[in-house]
């Protein structure tokens, strides 16, 4: 339980921990959020035991500085959880 609210938290997903373990583990993530090294072997088919997910790159929209307006207006295009989801 406790690396399953790693990931999640590492994911920046602090909604899916009310979920519970049984759905959690219906959940995945791809292989672009780990090392090199969390991985079995080269064809990267199976993490090791103790993997966790490390790289999270954000948008780009995430790094501008924009009017108040402006990012709203972003957020509602394309939201962080529809980013995840679609990596």
């Amino acid at each position: 339980m406790y690396r399953a609210l790693l990931w999640l938290t590492n994911a920046e997903r602090e909604d899916l921990k009310i979920l519970s373990m049984e759905v959690l583990h219906t959940k995945y993530l791809c292989m672009e959020h780990f090392n090199e090294d969390m991985f079995m072997n080269s064809y990267k088919k199976k993490l090791v035991w103790n993997a966790l997910p490390t790289h999270f790159p954000k948008p780009d929209y995430a790094f501008r500085k924009e009017s108040k307006n402006s990012a709203h207006h972003r957020q509602q295009k394309f939201s962080k959880s529809q980013y995840l989801e679609n990596c």
